[in-house]
């Protein structure tokens, strides 16, 4: 039985392909260390192999098993693949003390447009508010 597989990104890459990125935007990229994933485009999903995998999967070693030996995606596996930096500050982490005011001064200093307190769900900035910005 082949395991199928569900896509999170929505239509993001259709949107990357159909509309060039603003130069703004991309240099925050690139400052992120996300460069690699952006320019790695969508990743193509091999359904088979993912099943062979999930098969080969041990969860008591965290590794996949092989006639070979064993063997486990490391960090280092990941900045080959997607060119991201694992050494460092953290990207992500607890924002939960930044107001909605910060998060709009920040939305002013990277993206050159001042955002609306409606804009935001949380400290996620909504995609409308970048197509509105956009057109």
């Amino acid at each position: 039985m082949i395991l199928n597989t569900r896509r999170c990104d929505g239509k993001l890459w259709d949107l990357v392909k159909k509309y060039l990125i603003h130069p703004r935007v991309l240099e925050v990229i690139e400052l992120s260390g996300l460069y690699g994933v952006y320019r790695s485009n969508r990743p193509i999903i091999d359904r088979s192999l993912i099943t062979s995998l999930v098969e080969r999967w041990r969860p008591e070693t965290h590794a996949f098993h092989f006639k070979t030996g064993e063997a486990t995606i490391t960090l280092q596996d990941v900045e080959v693949l997607y060119g991201l930096p694992v050494n460092g500050d953290l990207i992500l982490g607890d924002e939960s003390m930044r107001t909605i005011g910060d998060w709009q001064n920040m939305c002013q200093r990277l993206l050159g447009f001042i955002s609306r307190p409606q804009d935001f769900n949380r400290s996620s900035l909504k995609v409308t508010a970048l197509n509105m910005y956009m057109l």
